[in-house]
């Protein structure tokens, strides 16, 4: 007669006392377990002693951390460098002058500035633009900055430049030369008043002009390559940024506030700089009547001579423009005394010029400022 095998004992008491923990009984009676909880008992044991809950413990953590292969967004890597904002394009064209460039320059803070002077939109500029996108963060990287400007007409800008920089990404400063500043900003960068051809202009901190590089596509990365691993020794400037005048004016209409002529001029005479402004004024507009040469402000406060500089420019100023056009012209220190006699300012006349009327007589009024550059 065969026995049966003494039954094994539970390594485990305590988790089957707590599976098959009798229930008292409102009848006073405590029932037997029944068998489906001496099933779930067997079932317990079997799995608690085989090891596999580490596994479902396991599956239960990774559900609810996520993994990025199930669509989750994975963690960043803190060793990846940070993107550099987008740069939102305005709609209108964004017009500089050399002084509002140069200022660009000081405010980006960089070693240097690669200030590429666009040609054409067309398919050569469109290239060239995508592989300045492509290494913009590595010459970043080496504290260089990139400025685009357009020298071509303003009206071109929302059609053709801006679309072409928002399919590329550019994702970089560019500007538009104000017409009357393109000269400037054109003789600042290539030493000639003639529109700059296409290539890149190295500017350091001193604004002066360090090196000069074709823009075409495949030339780029040879570019890049040199300045992030430093293989070019920056020596002395191409061009210095030397000390000269600039002379901006606008010539005003008082019967409707109207801006009928700018010029702007860069030179190291007075002289020249008060004969360019007369021609560039009269080609635009010659009024019939009576023009007032206001009083010329000088921005630069800190140079020697200054407001005497602005006068000098003034007095020869309303002498070239008698003497080229104008029937009638009244020279700065009387017109400032006509406005004070009627109780007006050079600021009032400037930026409200219609409170004037006819008053004074006059038909329209030159204002501007000569700047020590």
């Amino acid at each position: 007669m065969q026995t049966s095998p003494p039954p094994r004992r539970c390594r485990h008491p305590h988790l089957k006392r707590a599976l098959c923990k009798k229930v008292p009984s409102t009848t006073g009676v405590n029932p037997a377990p029944s068998p489906m909880i001496s099933c779930m008992t067997r079932f317990s044991l079997r799995w608690f002693r085989s090891g596999q809950w580490l596994l479902t413990i396991a599956v239960g953590l990774a559900s609810l951390v996520g993994c990025s292969e199930s669509g989750s967004p994975a963690r960043r890597n803190s060793s990846q460098r940070p993107q550099v904002p987008p740069y939102v394009y305005p709609e209108d064209p964004p017009l500089v002058d050399r002084a509002q460039l140069r200022r660009l320059i000081t405010t980006l803070n960089a070693d240097r500035t690669a200030i590429w002077v666009m040609g054409d939109i067309d398919a050569d500029t469109e290239a060239t633009t995508r592989t300045l996108t492509d290494h913009r963060d590595r010459l970043r990287a080496s504290h260089f900055r990139i400025i685009g400007l357009y020298f071509g007409p303003p009206q071109h800008w929302s059609r053709r430049v801006l679309p072409m920089l928002r399919r590329t990404r550019a994702n970089f400063i560019c500007a538009v030369a104000a017409g009357a500043s393109s000269p400037t900003i054109a003789r600042w960068l290539t030493g000639v008043p003639n529109r700059p051809s296409a290539g890149i202009y190295i500017i350091d901190r001193n604004q002066a002009v360090v090196g000069e590089f074709a823009s075409a596509a495949d030339q780029i990365p040879v570019l890049v390559r040199d300045v992030t691993e430093k293989r070019i020794a920056w020596g002395k400037p191409i061009r210095p940024a030397s000390t000269s005048l600039v002379g901006r004016f606008r010539l005003i209409e008082l019967t409707t506030g109207k801006i009928r002529a700018k010029a702007e001029v860069e030179t190291n005479d007075p002289a020249s700089l008060a004969d360019e402004a007369t021609a560039q004024l009269i080609h635009a507009y010659t009024p019939a009547g009576i023009v007032a040469v206001l009083p010329l402000r000088c921005s630069s406060k800190s140079v020697s001579g200054g407001h005497e500089l602005a006068t000098a420019v003034g007095d020869r100023l309303a002498r070239q423009l008698k003497k080229h056009g104008c029937r009638k012209v009244v020279a700065p220190e009387p017109a400032l005394e006509m406005l004070q006699s009627h109780g007006f300012t050079p600021a009032t006349a400037e930026f409200n010029p219609t409170s004037l009327g006819s008053r004074l007589g006059w038909t329209a009024i030159v204002v501007g400022y000569v700047d020590v550059d």
